[in-house]
């Protein structure tokens, strides 16, 4: 008899499983699911066993397994089958997922395994299910929801549905620190759901392995890699956020995205699936084709250009400074969003026009006190007396940071307590940022750490930060941030966007509280320039020491692209900041109509190659 194995090492992209014979005092022993030891090379390592064929020829000399971990099984029949999906889906190897979901046991903990594993086919607790797919997949249901409130009561009649009818229901959140987030805000206790998440220790992780497969009626609300975990009876999938970049791991291989994920596990086992977002992504507005619900908010734009004329260079409107009086007056709290940490975005000398950049990653640095920081590689260093290229002494900060307008506000309101919160701030304590009758300075960072029910006034102090990026996605990336911030927003808190593109339709679909003007006007701008959902995105990039080596195999690498059908390649470009983790990179984009013509390229692409499917970002 015969296996086949998905190592738990990484392999080359084309390779996931390997076979072996079975020796004659394991094969009435040997089950799918467990975990073999293998030879592999010239070492020993494990697997999977992911089939077991009862054929004794084959064309080569096979291997023997030389023992099994245990008779029990780790993984389930859909586990391995989706690994194998993902694996050919996003051209890389599954023993890439087996390494990555394979539970770290002790001796002890194998005892504690079940002797067979529920396989959750079709939300049934069935053993040793079919791999048949009998039933239709149901197409994503949407929520398309404008306040926490309208989420949250739908969320819980999820809960209680899942509860009354004895199934598993799982809530997927873009990241880690959502997951006790979401809970607090559905008023769960710690006892009434099951976190997961790569974070826990190994004994949580193995009795949340434990649960997913033995408990039947259970609420799990996890990261992106919950999907991985063998659920037994997983009716419902809830994506939270479908909006997120975060849904997607973009920095290690497997670069998989939840949806993707998610929506090859409901074909499997058949689960329903429904996404979650005040502001949906432009692919799932095009594809489950949304209408938008009828928005009511009363929103102030105040344009910038206006200020400027009046002499106004405070980044402080007339409108905007107006409503902080009167906010202040009535002893609420304000809470004023800006897009960039630091006094600037760069520092140039105003003799020469050098402009520091960071010695790692090559992107601007920027000035916060009296030092230098990069926000990418959190390179530090301190400011120069003198320009390093022509010893000059005037130095001019460029853009606008959240410390530039710190001090601005200091100035207009010198009574007033005025907090600023970003990752740079770890002295104070969170409490002194829910403290009443504050104005509060704050980036992303912030969003989850003040009291927003105090909050009377929200202001954006320059909208435009948001989209002025060269990134495709950077206008949908934008308005999903914003409709967050009005989200956040009390029903009766005013709300200020200043802009210098007041007509922009990114601007007018908020102000007019109309979603529709903003997709239909970006969705124009895909499919004129051939992005997504009008076209299918690859990114290949090649990392190495050298500037010159890289960008030569980026080349020769583009040049036997260019003769493919269907398939639109752009030359090879170095990422914006050059270097990540000390190497030289450089993107090849290809756009295609259909997935399955990059099949044939696949095998031309060297092994040391990343390939992403879907990147989120084009210059990184």
């Amino acid at each position: 008899m015969i296996v086949d194995i998905i190592p738990a090492k990484k392999l080359p992209k084309n390779l996931s499983v390997l076979s072996y014979k079975i020796p004659n005092d394991l094969e009435a022993k040997v089950r799918i699911g467990q975990i073999a030891a293998i030879p592999l090379r010239n070492s020993f390592t494990s697997g999977a066993i992911t089939a077991i064929k009862k054929t004794l020829r084959t064309p080569y000399p096979l291997k023997y397994i030389t023992g099994l971990a245990s008779e029990k099984p780790i993984f389930t029949l859909p586990q391995l089958k989706l690994f194998r999906q993902l694996a050919e889906y996003y051209y890389t190897s599954a023993s890439l997922f087996v390494h990555f979901n394979l539970p770290k046991l002790i001796k002890k903990d194998w005892q504690k395994l079940p002797a067979r594993l529920r396989q959750g086919y079709g939300g049934h607790a069935r053993l040793n299910a079919p791999t048949v797919n009998r039933h239709k997949t149901a197409k994503p249901s949407f929520l398309w929801w404008q306040k926490t409130e309208e989420r949250n009561k739908f969320y819980l009649k999820q809960i209680q549905t899942a509860k009354k009818s004895k199934f598993q229901l799982l809530i997927i959140v873009p990241r880690i620190n959502d997951i006790s987030a979401l809970a607090k805000q559905l008023a769960l206790k710690s006892t009434e759901y099951i976190p997961i998440h790569r974070q826990l220790s190994r004994l949580e992780n193995f009795k949340v392995w434990l649960a997913a497969n033995r408990q039947l009626s259970a609420l799990f609300i996890g990261s992106r890699s919950s999907l991985f975990c063998p659920f037994a009876n997983l009716r419902t999938i809830i994506i939270d956020d479908e909006h997120s970049l975060d849904h997607k791991q973009y920095d290690m291989n497997p670069r998989y995205e939840t949806k993707v994920v998610a929506e090859k596990l409901g074909q499997i086992c058949k689960n329903k699936i429904i996404y979650s977002s005040p502001a949906p992504s432009l692919v799932s507005y095009h594809e489950l084709q949304l209408k938008a619900p009828q928005f009511k908010r009363t929103i102030i734009s105040a344009d910038l250009n206006n200020e400027l004329t009046k002499k106004n260079f405070s980044f402080i409107s007339e409108q905007l400074d107006t409503h902080l009086k009167h906010t202040l007056n009535s002893k609420k709290s304000i809470f004023l969003f800006v897009n960039k940490k630091g006094e600037a975005t760069s520092t140039a000398c105003q003799d020469c026009g050098f402009t520091f950049t960071c010695p790692s990653c090559t992107l601007p640095l920027i000035k916060t006190n009296n030092q230098f920081v990069c926000y990418y590689c959190d390179h530090q260093e301190d400011m120069p007396p003198f320009c390093p290229k022509c010893s000059g002494p005037n130095f001019h900060s460029l853009g606008l940071g959240i410390q530039k307008v710190e001090a601005n506000l200091k100035k207009l309101f010198p009574e007033s307590k005025i907090l600023r919160l970003d990752k740079d701030i770890t002295k104070l304590a969170i409490a002194d940022y829910q403290s009443p009758a504050a104005i509060i300075i704050g980036t992303e960072y912030a969003l989850d750490k003040i009291n927003w029910a105090d909050i009377g006034l929200l202001g954006i102090i320059n909208a435009d930060s948001l989209w002025q990026h060269a990134e495709f996605i950077s206008a949908e990336t934008a308005y999903q941030l914003l409709i967050k911030l009005l989200t956040l927003a009390p029903k009766n808190a005013n709300i200020i966007i200043q802009t210098f593109q007041p007509n922009h339709y990114l601007i007018q679909s908020i102000i007019q509280n109309k979603p529709e003007i903003f997709y239909q006007n970006e969705s124009a701008f895909r499919q004129k320039f051939s992005y997504p959902p009008f076209a299918q995105l690859v990114k290949l990039s090649c990392l190495n020491k050298s500037e010159a080596a890289t960008k030569k195999k980026a080349e020769k690498i583009y040049q036997r692209l260019k003769g493919y059908k269907n398939i639109e390649s752009q030359p090879p470009l170095s990422i914006l900041r050059r270097k990540i983790r000390g190497k030289y990179k450089f993107n090849i984009i290809l756009k295609l109509k259909n997935l399955d013509d990059f099949k044939p390229l696949a095998k031309i692409i060297p092994n040391d190659w990343l390939i992403d499917i879907h990147p989120r970002t084009l210059l990184d």
